[in-house]
C-alpha cells in the first residue's frame, strides 16, 4: 500500500525502546529490559495521524509489556585460603542486564562464615575447628533472579592452627647469685613453638626456641620480689600461657630488728645478725640516732644516746650488710625520749 506523503504520524506512551516513523507510521524497535518495571504493565499508547491541512485522527490501544527474567552473570570468586581463626570478608559479584534486584546464597562455607544475601559479601570469622572438620571445603556461591540461578563452585582451604598446651610450672625458690636453669614443658599438634616470658627475675632470660629460662640471680633481685612470672609458648597462630610464683632469697641473711625506744643517755648494746655461708660480712648504717656507732666488722650497735637526740627523732635506721658483692638492708624505727618523759 502506497504511503500518503501528506500525512504525518506521531506516537505517545509507546514502551521503553520503540519509536514511530513519523513518515512511514512504522513502529519499530527493541523493548527494553526494564520497560516492564518502568511503566505500567498494561501500558497505553495513542496514536496520532496528521494530514497536509492540519486535520487529526488519534487511536489509542492497550500494549502489554511481560517482565521476562534474564540470567544473572555471576563470577567464580576463585580457591580461597584462610588459617583457622581468620577474620574473612570475600566480595561475590554479579551483573544483571535488566537491572532487577538479585539474591544471594552460598553452600559449603567453613563454619563461622555467612553470606549476606542482599549484598554477596561472605563473612565471619573462621571457626578454630574448621581446619581439621572439613577442609578443602566445596563451596557453591549463587545469585538468583527471580526464577533464574547462577551459581559458581570453588576449593576454600582451611589450614589448621593446632593447639598448643604449656603444663603449669611449680613454683620456684632460689637465692641471688644461684645459676639456674628451668625449662618450660610445653606441646603443639602442628608447627614450631617460640617461647616468651613475662616477669622474670633479674638475670634471667628465656630461649625463645628453647623455652629454657636461664642466668644468674643479680644482687639486688630479692627486694624486688616476689615475682609473678608468665611463660607462654606459641606455633604462629595458636598459644598458651601460665603463671607462677618465684620467689629469692637475699645472699645474705639478716635478722629483722624490731622497732625500739630509749631515753636520752641510754647506754646502748645492739647486735645486727647477719650470716652467709663462706662470707665476710661488713656492716654499715644511716640513721641512727646521734650518739651511736655501728661497728663495721661485728655489726654491734653501741654508745650513749646523745643529750637532745629525742628532738631529732624518731629515727629511721638502715643498716646495710654486705659480702663485697651482694648486700642486704634491714630497717628498723627507733624512738629518743628526753629524760624524765
Amino acid at each position: 500500500m502506497l504511503q500518503d506523503p501528506t500525512l504525518a504520524y506521531a506516537a505517545v506512551g509507546l514502551p521503553k525502546g520503540l519509536t514511530i516513523n513519523p513518515a512511514s507510521g512504522m513502529i519499530a524497535g527493541t523493548v527494553d529490559y526494564q520497560a516492564a518495571e518502568s511503566v505500567a504493565v498494561n501500558t497505553v499508547v495513542t496514536l496520532v495521524v496528521v494530514n497536509g491541512k492540519g486535520a487529526s485522527s488519534a487511536q489509542t490501544f492497550t500494549w502489554n509489556v511481560t517482565d521476562t527474567p534474564r540470567m544473572p552473570v555471576l563470577t567464580n570468586p576463585g580457591a580461597q585460603t584462610n588459617l583457622a581463626g581468620a577474620a574473612v570478608t570475600l566480595q561475590v559479584n554479579a551483573s544483571q542486564i535488566d537491572g532487577d534486584r538479585l539474591t544471594y546464597g552460598a553452600t559449603g562455607l567453613p563454619s563461622g562464615l555467612s553470606i549476606d544475601s542482599v549484598y554477596g559479601q561472605i563473612s565471619g570469622t573462621i571457626d578454630l575447628a574448621a581446619g581439621v572438620r572439613g577442609s578443602p571445603y566445596s563451596v557453591t556461591v549463587t545469585a538468583t533472579n527471580k526464577t533464574l540461578v547462577a551459581s559458581q563452585t570453588f576449593a576454600w582451604v582451611v589450614g589448621d592452627v593446632g593447639t598448643v598446651a604449656v603444663t603449669q610450672p611449680a613454683d620456684q625458690m632460689n637465692t641471688e647469685g644461684d645459676a639456674v636453669s628451668l625449662a618450660v614443658s610445653a606441646s603443639t599438634t602442628t608447627g614450631t613453638l617460640t617461647f616468651t616470658a613475662d616477669s622474670l627475675p633479674a638475670g634471667l632470660t628465656i630461649g625463645s626456641s628453647t623455652g629454657v629460662m636461664s642466668g644468674t640471680l643479680a644482687a639486688g633481685t630479692a627486694a624486688a620480689g616476689p615475682y609473678s612470672t608468665s611463660v607462654a609458648a606459641s606455633n604462629g597462630t595458636a598459644g598458651d600461657n601460665k603463671t607462677f610464683n618465684w620467689t629469692v632469697n637475699p645472699r645474705v641473711a639478716v635478722d629483722a630488728i624490731a622497732s625500739r625506744s630509749d631515753l636520752e643517755g641510754s647506754t646502748i648494746s645492739l647486735s645486727v645478725n647477719a650470716h652467709e655461708t663462706g662470707a665476710t660480712l661488713t656492716y654499715s648504717a644511716t640513721g641512727l640516732p646521734s650518739g651511736l656507732i655501728l661497728d663495721s666488722s661485728t655489726g654491734l650497735i653501741s654508745g650513749t644516746v646523745a643529750s637532745g637526740a629525742s628532738r631529732a627523732g624518731p629515727f629511721h635506721a638502715d643498716v646495710t650488710v654486705g659480702d663485697g658483692t651482694y648486700n642486704t638492708d634491714v630497717l628498723f624505727e627507733w624512738d629518743i625520749r628526753a629524760f624524765g618523759k
